[in-house]
This record gives structure tokens, C-alpha cells and sequence, in this order.
């Protein structure tokens, strides 16, 4: 930028220039407006060919002329429009600026200024962007500033304000001035006023170890000067001080300038040189006004002490130069004040700012407390902080920011457990008007927090005690609407008990007495999804699960439950549980929890259903819209005709619906505006590519749908073994299996060019080293592909391979006859040869030991889903086996889940071998801890899957039965977007673009 702020700056050359070496843009300063001053007083400031600008039109149009040349927009910055003489006068400026631009389409007007002035100095109309320090970049900022500081934070909770590039680097340098060995979080100042306190401490050691011999300065001088400034930047209500005054006032200008105070202060970095119009007049201001801030606070204590500072602080003029508005308000009262939060403490024994204030500044005090260290906070403050968390927030600032940012600290009374305190003593309503909305404003950022924690969990084995406070934070944000953040929390808090299952149990069994359901049945399912993941042997985790299961049986069955639900899903993670300890943890079930496919539940806590006829229905029946209630609670009634209004059960669930939203607090005149433009938003398809925000109004009624399936279950209208299609999650997390580590030949190939030729007679190579491999990467085998789905991708353009495969055990005295059955091609029964039956609603981790795998069989023998028949050319049945089983999720359920279509031995191979699966895959051991099973992505150029068995397994089981691969697909042209030619549709009806290739055991019998 070529800068016209510090005198006036010659810019012809640049802006008139046809070389190409034009200015990105000029910069000019808010602090060069006067009192009442107009636009053109800026452009005063720049000089054109040698000619001082008239006018900010004739400045704007020399930039649009400058661009149209660059063929890019070029900027006009006004930096700091806080500074000015009177921010106000830059309202009325902006505007009249934002409309000459109109006429300039080459020039971009940017304003700079502190968030504290918005209002006052900016235009309603103009569009704004809040800049939060290194925004998205700040945790790699500062792990780069870290190692080049050789600091090791370890599991430190950061303080927010490192987010800010200034402070960052003065923490930085305050914490490791030297860089000679790493050091700790025990180095760490932990706030602004203990980061300026040891700043400027070390600054001052620095300046007296290097003061000239001859005219000496102490310690006590540099304090009393730096005392000084601060005070007479408040006397004066002034940015900058005169030089030569302050050398007068500090008694220091008889020292020759290089040996002055002054300019010892501008060597530290504590001072800066501030040149204002012309060089006749000097100033210097303190470097950040966050630091000037503390030092006119410091002075303030020194000069008011303990007894006057109440009447002080309280003084109608005092308070208007704090936290008044122009012109009242001191240009440095706002970081004067936040100084003030922070020295009064420290400087009073623990006296605390907001108890001297009345009025709104002690509010705002209060808030301000909360970033205080630890040892400076007390009892009261903490209970008045609690109040403050849980109520209607100031905009003087959000406490919950505060929150997010001490929740792990383990010895600061503002940490997750005080969190948890305030949310737990809330009614759902009011915690999700305070709470929860926090999140949904704050969605991104919470967001990319969770990620952020997941990472680091899954990173670590260990859990530290800050990890267990980070966990309760998480718990928190499973009362979100955002579907994406509580997945996302979920997977967290999964990840979390992958480290330490104890941890993540006790905080279940805790969370079961939070009032919203949607806290508790997360939780659940991600104990549930830990559990999943221990199918091997672990006796630690068995003494960990028999604690958990003694928990989950005291809490939720029986006549003295503690804290009794009928929420389905919530039990339904609780039976997967117990039915996983009983198939692999026996001894760890407790008494009450041992009868197979059968839990005690508890009814929860019964509902005053309000039927359309109650005065109440009027206000709640806007949360039901048509899909909730005709589809979604007509599921639950297998005798219910579609739009069957008067169906009884129907309308005893729309009941039920309508007095738990009643109950949760839903109302109208509360919601309603809140619900509608949430609505709004994801209608007009702002968020198309993310997870959907629900209504409230949709929460309270999903809370209301399983708490009724529960109620159904106890009634016995709704089988207990017949899990809903509405789960939403796999709580085991899979992850899509890896690319197949080896190439195919190309399936679609260029050759012939003739498309009708290819798509008859295109050639299609199954190689041996895709049905039978000796290793797949590191995995020893012999191993043999099962099962599988492959299409080309990016091959030949226009053209396109699909493949279907699948290994068929049958009798040996049949295989022969299947082999010419097959290639015969007069019947096409290979379609179902190579269907695998696919489990829609089983979750990852439950494969394959639980009974929702394969449950689906005739009178429920599993082994019926993978018995096909085939019509021999004589006419006679040929019976045969498949090996392979598809795993399927929904992908519109949640945007985690994405292993969608992966494949798995069957239920039967598995039993065989009491296989048992691996954790975040679908690949499965034995119980030696070998790999039997390895599932796999498509190799690189198709899409797809492949399920791969130790060859070993695959002899024993077939017990003297013979392989049979038999792979099929059809070729498929896809260039024609409109209708396709009549030889094409022949091709299609007659077959004649299916291809196929069947092998047996390792003979090649025809292609």
C-alpha cells in the first residue's frame, strides 16, 4: 500500500505508471480526521503529479483510473477510524463515501476499526467483517511461534487472547525471552494483565542493565516513569504525548536523547513514535493500547489507593470516561477498564472490581472477572458469574467465550465443572435458549473444535485429568440442533473412551439425570460404540464394563431406578450393551441383566398427553408438520393406512407428541420466531452442502417419538427385537475400507474406437491377481476375493464397466453343471447369484456377533440369506452358497457416515470361526488375533468394494464343496444425453453388452 498517513506522499509515479509497478491501494489514517472534519481533509494528504488532491472523489477517481489500467479493483483503506478526534463524524462520512463509489467500480473502500465503535462510526448499511485475530489459522500461529520460542504448553488450556497476533508474540517472548531451553506451562502468564505485568518487568531489568554509566537510572526511576505515562495519558485524554513535555514531566530532559528514558522505552518496544502532522510537533504512544491500557490503570490504583477508589470508580465522570460513549469516553477507556478488572486484584488483595461498580459497569466488570486467573477469583464472584452464565447474555460480551476457553483448566473454579453445574439447573427450554443457541451462532467455530478434540484423541493414548474436563464440555454440545455438531461431539466423546472407557462410562452414567434425552442417549451411544470395539479379550475393560452395566441395571430398570427413561434408542444402546457382555464378557453381567434378549427398563417419567381438542394443542401444533406426523409416527403402527387420521394408536402418539413438547417448554410466543427462521434458512438452501439444522419444535417431537416406541415396547404393540429405521447414527464410527493396494488392468478401454463394436465384444480382463493374492500389503495370506462390486472410473471418456463378483461354494458333483449352466448364458440367473443380502440398520461394531446382524433369515435361520438357486440346463435345482454380506447406511442419516456399501463374510463364515471385528473396519480375527478377514476399496481407477478371506478358512469351511468365481458386468456408453439410438436400446433389451468370466478353484474353465 502506498501510505499517505505519515505526511503527505507522492503517489503520480505509481498511480500513472505503465509499467506495471502500480500500488496495491493507499492507506490512509482514521486519526487524521479533526473534530468535524470531511473526507477531503484526508485527501489533502496525497499528492497527484506533484498537486495536493482537492477532493476524495478526485483521490477515488485517480485509483478507478489506476484499475481499470491493473484490471483489478484496487483498495482505498482507511485504517483505524476509532482514532479519529470524534469516531461519530465517520457515520456520516462512510456513507457519503459508499455512495460516490457507485460510480467507481474499480475502487474498494475498506475501514479499519475496534468492535467497540461499530455503532458509533459506522453506517448500518454497509457490510462488515469481523476479524478475529488469526481466525481460522490460530492453532497453527501459534504452534509455529511455539517451537520457534521453544515452548512446550503439554496439556495446557491456552488462553484465549493468543488468538491476536500481537499478544501472541509478547506471550512468546515473555515466557521464553532467552530461547536457550524449553520450558513449560508453569512459565505461562495466563492473562493480559500478568502477560503485561511480566512484560513490562522484564522490559524494565532490561533498560536498567543497560543504562550509561555516567548517568544512571534505577529500577525505581524506569517504574516511576513508566507510573508517569500512564498518568498523563488519562490527564490528557490523549493517544500520544507531546516528547518534549513528557521528557519535562519525567525529568529526563537534560539527558541527550540516546541516553533518555524516552527513548530507552521506545527500544523495548514499550513506545512508539507517533509523528503527527508535519516534524515540528513529536509524540510517542505506548505500542498496544491494550498495554496503554494497563499502564493509565496502574497509575489510576497508585494515585486513588484503596480508600478513595469507590468514589472514584463511581464518579459520573469517571464512569462516562470509562464506559461511556463519545465524547465522553476516554480513547482509552475501554482497555483502561478491562485493565482495571485485572489490577484491582492484584494490587488491592483480591479486592474485585465489579463489587466497587453500580450499575451497568458492574456487570460489564463482572464479566470481565472471568478472565482473571484462578487464584484471583472468589466465592461470590463465582456465584454471580454463575447467574450471569445462565441468564439472557449482556452484549457486553458472552461468558460462554470465557467458558469454552477455561473449560479444561483443572484448578480454575470456571472449568467444565462449573459449566456443568449451571446447565445441569436448567430447564431444557431455558438451556436451549441460552445454551444451545450459543452453539448454533457459534456452529463453525464449536465445530472445528470437536474435530480438533477428536484429533488429539485419537492421537493420544492417555487421557488427562484437563481430557476428562474436555469430555464434559462435549457432553454439552450433544444438546445441539446442528445434526453435524452432534455427530461430530458424539464421535468425539467416542474417541474419548477409546483412551480411557472408565472416564467415558462414569460420565454416561452421570449424564442419565440431564433433563434432555438428547445428552443422555448420545452418550450411550457412544459407551456403546467403545464397547463394540472390544471384541477381543481385555480383562481391564471387563472390570470396567461390569461397573458400567451395575450403573446402567441401579439406573434405569427396576422398581427403585434412579433415573428411569422409555426412550428407545437410549435402551436400545443399553440392550446392545448387556447382549455384547453376555456374548464376550460373561462374567462381567450383574444379577438383573443376565435373561437373554431381555431388560427390566423402567417406564420414564409419564407425560399429560394433550389431545387436539385441549386449549394447549393450539400453541404446539406448529412443531408438527405433515412428514413428522403422518410418516414418521405412522411408522410406528403397522396397521395404519397412510393419512389414516382417525387411526386410534395414531392419534394417542400425536397426543404424547404434543404434551412432551408442552413439558420440554415449547411455546409459541417463545420459539415460534426462532423455529421459523431456522426453517427459512435451510429452505432458501443456505446450507445444501451441510447436515440440516432441526427446528426446537422438531427436537422436543424426536424426544417424544422414542420415548413413545419405549412406551409401545412395554406395552407390547412394538416388538423390542425390531430396531426402528430411525436411527440416525452407527455409534461404532466406521471408517470406508482402504483402496485395494494393487492395479487392475483397465475394464474400459478405448479399443475398439467403434462403440458399437466395443460394447458388444470390448474386452474385460479378470486377472488371476484380483481372485487370488499370496498377501494384501503387510497381511500374509494365501487370500481369495469373495465378494465384490467394481466400476470403472476416469478410464475411457464416454465409456463406462460395471462388475459384479462373487465365490459360489456348491456340491462338487454340481460344479460342472453350474460352469455350463453360467456360461451357456440361456438362463441369467447369475443376477442373484451374485446378490448379497445387506443389513441396513445394523451398526458396524455389531458385526458379526450380535443378533442384528442377519437377523432377516427365514424363521430367522441367518443361513438362509445366502443360499441361491439356479436352474440347470437339464432342468434340475443347483443349490449354492455366497460368502459375502453387504453392510448399508443410509447416507442421508449423517454426514459421519460414509462406509456405506462395504463388504463382510457372511454371518454364518463367521460364526463358524468366532471371527471377531476390528475396531473402526471391517476386517475380522480370529481369536489368536489373526486376520481372517479383509475388506477393501476399490484399486485405483474404480470405485467399489472387495471382501477377501484366508484362503485356509475358505477350504475348511467349504468342507470338500467346490469355488466357483463367477464375475459378470455390463459395458455401458454414456455419451449420448438425450435419447439413446435404436441400436443401442437393442443392445441393452438383448443383453448383448453383459460380459462375463467364470473360474474354477484355480483353473480358468471360460471368459
Amino acid at each position: 500500500l502506498a501510505d499517505a498517513g505519515c505526511g503527505k506522499t507522492e503517489l503520480a509515479a505509481q498511480l500513472t505508471s505503465s509499467d506495471g509497478e502500480r500500488p496495491a491501494g493507499v492507506l490512509l489514517h482514521g486519526r487524521d480526521l479533526p473534530a468535524g472534519g470531511s473526507l477531503d481533509d484526508l485527501a489533502h494528504r496525497v499528492v497527484i503529479q506533484g498537486t495536493q488532491v482537492s477532493t476524495m472523489e478526485a483521490l477515488v477517481a485517480a485509483v478507478d483510473a489506476a484499475g481499470q489500467r491493473a484490471r483489478r479493483r484496487l483498495p482505498i483503506v482507511v485504517d483505524a477510524l476509532n482514532e479519529a478526534e470524534d469516531p461519530r463524524d465517520w457515520k456520516a462520512l462512510i456513507a457519503s463515501l459508499h455512495e460516490m463509489l457507485r460510480r467507481y467500480p474499480y475502487v474498494l473502500a475498506v475501514c479499519t476499526l475496534r468492535t467497540a465503535f461499530d455503532k458509533e462510526a459506522l453506517p448500518p448499511d454497509v457490510e462488515r467483517l469481523q476479524i478475529a485475530g488469526f481466525a481460522d489459522d490460530a492453532l497453527e500461529a501459534i504452534g509455529r511461534y511455539f517451537r520457534h520460542y521453544r515452548i512446550e504448553p503439554a496439556d495446557a488450556e491456552l488462553p484465549g487472547f493468543l488468538a491476536h497476533p500481537l499478544t501472541l508474540r509478547l506471550f512468546c517472548e515473555v515466557t521464553n525471552p532467552q530461547r536457550e531451553h524449553i520450558v513449560g506451562v508453569e512459565a505461562m502468564p495466563t492473562s493480559l494483565t500478568a502477560l503485561f505485568d511480566r512484560y513490562l518487568e522484564q522490559a524494565v531489568e532490561r533498560i536498567v542493565d543497560l543504562a550509561p554509566t555516567q548517568r544512571r537510572y534505577y529500577e525505581q526511576d524506569v517504574r516511576s516513569a513508566i507510573d508517569e505515562i500512564g498518568a498523563a495519558l488519562w490527564a490528557t485524554r490523549l493517544r500520544s504525548l507531546d516528547v518534549t513535555a513528557l521528557r519535562r514531566r519525567l525529568h529526563d530532559e537534560e539527558r541527550p536523547w540516546n541516553e533518555s528514558i524516552i527513548r530507552a522505552l521506545e527500544q523495548e518496544g514499550i513506545l512508539a513514535h507517533d509523528p503527527a502532522d508535519g516534524l515540528s510537533v513529536r509524540n510517542v504512544a505506548v505500542a498496544y493500547d491494550a498495554l496503554a491500557g494497563h499502564l493509565i490503570a496502574d497509575a489510576l490504583l497508585s494515585q486513588h489507593g484503596r480508600v478513595g477508589l469507590e468514589d472514584w470508580l463511581n464518579a459520573p465522570a469517571t464512569i462516562a470516561a470509562l464506559t461511556g460513549s463519545h465524547p465522553d469516553r476516554h480513547p482509552l477507556g475501554d482497555d483502561a477498564f478491562r485493565a482495571l478488572v485485572g489490577l484491582v486484584p492484584r494490587r488491592l488483595h483480591r479486592q474485585q472490581l465489579w463489587q466497587l461498580l453500580k450499575g451497568p459497569a458492574r456487570t460489564e466488570a463482572l464479566i470481565g472477572a472471568a478472565a482473571l486467573e484462578s487464584t484471583y477469583l472468589d466465592s461470590e464472584s463465582v456465584k454471580e458469574l454463575s447467574a450471569l452464565a445462565a441468564g439472557t447474555p449482556t452484549g457486553l460480551g458472552d461468558l460462554l467465550y470465557r467458558l469454552w476457553h477455561t473449560r479444561g483448566a483443572l484448578r480454575h473454579p470456571l472449568n467444565a465443572a462449573f459449566l456443568d453445574a449451571v446447565l445441569r439447573s436448567m430447564t431444557v427450554a431455558d438451556r436451549d435458549l441460552r445454551w444451545t443457541e450459543w452453539i448454533r451462532r457459534n456452529e463453525d467455530d464449536v465445530l472445528a473444535d470437536l474435530q480438533g478434540l477428536e484429533k488429539r484423541w485419537r492421537k493420544l493414548p492417555r487421557r488427562l485429568p484437563a481430557d476428562r474436563l474436555r469430555a464434559t464440555w462435549v457432553m454439552w454440545t450433544l444438546t445441539s440442533t446442528a445434526r453435524e455438531v452432534r455427530d461430530q461431539a458424539t464421535r468425539a466423546l467416542y474417541w474419548f473412551g477409546r483412551g480411557d472407557a472408565e472416564a467415558l462410562f462414569s460420565l454416561t452414567l452421570d449424564a442419565l439425570a440431564v433433563n434432555d434425552l438428547y445428552v443422555p442417549e448420545r452418550l450411550l451411544a457412544a459407551s456403546y460404540g467403545v464397547v463394540m470395539a472390544r471384541q477381543m479379550p481385555d480383562s481391564t475393560f471387563a472390570g470396567h464394563l461390569k461397573a458400567y452395566l451395575l450403573g446402567l441395571r441401579d439406573v434405569l430398570t427396576g422398581a427403585t431406578a434412579v433415573h428411569p427413561t422409555s426412550h428407545w434408542l437410549a435402551r436400545e444402546y443399553v440392550r446392545g450393551t448387556a447382549t455384547f457382555a453376555k456374548t464376550y464378557y460373561a462374567d462381567s453381567v450383574p444379577e438383573g441383566l443376565e435373561l437373554a434378549g431381555t431388560i427390566p427398563f423402567r417406564a420414564g417419567p409419564q407425560v399429560d398427553p394433550i389431545p387436539s381438542d385441549d386449549p394447549r394443542a393450539d400453541d404446539v401444533d406448529s412443531t408438527l408438520q405433515m412428514d413428522f406426523k403422518n410418516y414418521t409416527l405412522g411408522r410406528l403402527f403397522k396397521d395404519r393406512s397412510n393419512y389414516e387420521v382417525g387411526h386410534h394408536g395414531h392419534q394417542a402418539a400425536v397426543a404424547h407428541v404434543r404434551g412432551t413438547v408442552w413439558v420440554l417448554g415449547w411455546r409459541q410466543g417463545v420459539f415460534g420466531a426462532i423455529d421459523k427462521h431456522i426453517a427459512q434458512t435451510q429452505g432458501r438452501g443456505f446450507r445444501h452442502d451441510r447436515a440440516k439444522i432441526e427446528r426446537y419444535g422438531k427436537k422436543y417431537g424426536w424426544i417424544a417419538f422414542f420415548t413413545y416406541a419405549g412406551l409401545l415396547c412395554d406395552n407390547g404393540q412394538l416388538s423390542a427385537n425390531e430396531r426402528l429405521s430411525d436411527v440416525d447414527i452407527d455409534p461404532s464410527f466406521p471408517e470406508p475400507p482402504s483402496s485395494a493396494p494393487f492395479d487392475l488392468p483397465d475394464w474400459a478401454r478405448s479399443t475398439p474406437a467403434d462403440d458399437r463394436r466395443w460394447i458388444r465384444r470390448g474386452i474385460v480382463t479378470v486377472p488371476e491377481e484380483l481372485l487370488s493374492r499370496p498377501a494384501i500389503g503387510i497381511l500374509s495370506g494365501p487370500w481369495i476375493v469373495v465378494g465384490g462390486n467394481l466400476s470403472s472410473v476416469d478410464q475411457t471418456p464416454g465409456r463406462r464397466v460395471s462388475g459384479f463378483l462373487s465365490a459360489l461354494l456348491v456340491a462338487a458333483g454340481d460344479a460342472e453343471r453350474l460352469v455350463e449352466t453360467v456360461r451357456a448364458g440361456e438362463h441369467h440367473g447369475h443376477w442373484d447369484l451374485t446378490a448379497y443380502h445387506a443389513d441396513y440398520y445394523t451398526f458396524a461394531g455389531e458385526i458379526p456377533w450380535s443378533p442384528e446382524f442377519a437377523h432377516e433369515g427365514e424363521k430367522g435361520v441367518p443361513a438362509d440369506l445366502y443360499r441361491r438357486t439356479a436352474m440347470a440346463r437339464d432342468g434340475s435345482q443347483l443349490e449354492v452358497e455366497i460368502l459375502a454380506h453387504r453392510y448399508m447406511w443410509e447416507p442421508h442419516h449423517s454426514t459421519l457416515n460414509r462406509a456405506n456399501g462395504a463388504l463382510v463374510p457372511s454371518q454364518t463364515f463367521s460364526k463358524a470361526f468366532d471371527l471377531r471385528g476390528v475396531a473402526q473396519s471391517f476386517g475380522q480375527m480370529l481369536p489368536d488375533g489373526t486376520m481372517g478377514v479383509v475388506s477393501l476399496g476399490a484399486p485405483r481407477r474404480f470405485d467399489g468394494n472387495l471382501l477377501y478371506l484366508r484362503r485356509d478358512l475358505v477350504v475348511k469351511y467349504a468342507a470338500g464343496r467346490t469355488l466357483i468365481w463367477l464375475v459378470w458386468g455390463e459395458r455401458e456408453i454414456n455419451s449420448y444425453p438425450s435419447q439413446a439410438p435404436s441400436w443401442l436400446i437393442k443392445v441393452h433389451r438383448d443383453l448383448a453388452n453383459v460380459w462375463m468370466c467364470v473360474r474354477k478353484g484355480d483353473e480358468l474353465v471360460g471368459a
